[in-house]
């Protein structure tokens, strides 16, 4: 299985190997030895028969959950904008005479 992983490596790593042709795929593979059924799924780029054939059972799961709204302010209520906030009133001048 290590070599399975080097190759998948290399194949990730090297994006001149990423799109080879089956027959330059094979010639990538064929020095590693690997069972023909592993070397089918890789060049035909089936990851479920590869994980099955390596028993890479473990799914890996990724999830981004926003942050929650802090409690003392409801969510339903919008913030305050700045055209929200009443002007101060605007004083009398008077002039002496």
């Amino acid at each position: 299985m290590n070599n399975v992983l080097q190759l998948l490596q290399r194949l990730g790593e090297d994006a001149a190997l990423r799109h080879l042709a089956d027959t330059q795929l094979e010639k990538v593979i064929n020095p590693l030895n690997l069972d023909p059924a592993i070397q089918q799924a890789i060049s035909q780029q089936d990851d479920i028969t590869l994980a099955r054939l390596v028993h890479a059972n473990n799914k890996i799961v990724c999830m981004i959950i926003p942050a929650e709204e802090p409690e003392d302010k409801p969510a339903d209520q919008p913030a305050k904008q700045p055209e929200d906030v009443p002007e101060p009133p605007e004083t009398e001048i008077k002039q002496a005479g």
